[in-house]
């Protein structure tokens, strides 16, 4: 948890640096699907994961987005219950003037889900449903906020979409080939809002 705020804090900063290089995002994420086999199974869950492109090479920075996949693929394992998490990868053509590609780390769940009203308000630092919620499920709701600026950082976002007891569905997008994006988290969060549309 203090390192989730530390590293909240350099994001706001623009402090937040970047190592670029060709990933492997199968290779990326498998192990993590495997390293979260056992809490998934401690939850009575399964885990597939499903690659849907040709090629998983791209250029972005490894390690923030481990960071990025692990804190939703454990939020998803956390918030279902002897249900289903599936990591799809895939790609898209963005509809915006350059048509560049964008790769999609989507994470779906059977899980409890949420209110449309919850989600408009859940990339806030501390954000869970209630405190019913955070007394049930532990954690105080920061990990999402820290996906979501790290997606930034790299050029991306995250969206969602979900069903209150039907599940989520986390769509990380990012872009083939990472910019370095060094300005604090609100300047980001306008650049990327700007690419998408």
């Amino acid at each position: 948890m203090v390192n989730n705020v530390i590293d909240v804090a350099r994001l706001d900063a623009g402090a937040m640096q970047l190592d670029i290089q060709p990933v492997d995002v199968m290779a990326l994420l498998q192990p993590l699907v495997d390293s979260m086999q056992p809490f998934a199974a401690q939850r009575k869950n399964t885990i597939d994961l499903m690659i849907q492109v040709d090629s998983c090479i791209f250029y972005t920075d490894a390690a923030k987005l481990q960071q990025i996949v692990q804190h939703l693929l454990h939020n998803a394992c956390k918030f279902t219950s002897g249900g289903h998490i599936t990591i799809t990868l895939c790609h898209q053509r963005l509809t915006t003037p350059s048509g560049s590609d964008e790769l999609l780390i989507m994470i779906r769940d059977s899980g409890i889900g949420m209110s449309a009203e919850f989600q408009s308000q859940l990339f806030g630092s501390f954000s869970q449903a209630d405190v019913s919620t955070t007394r049930h499920y532990g954690g105080i709701g920061l990990g999402l906020t820290l996906s979501r600026r790290l997606c930034w950082l790299l050029g991306g976002d995250i969206t969602v979409e979900s069903t209150p007891d039907a599940g989520s569905c986390f769509t990380v997008h990012l872009p083939f080939n990472c910019e370095p994006h060094t300005e604090p988290a609100a300047a980001l969060a306008q650049r990327s809002e700007t690419l998408r549309h």
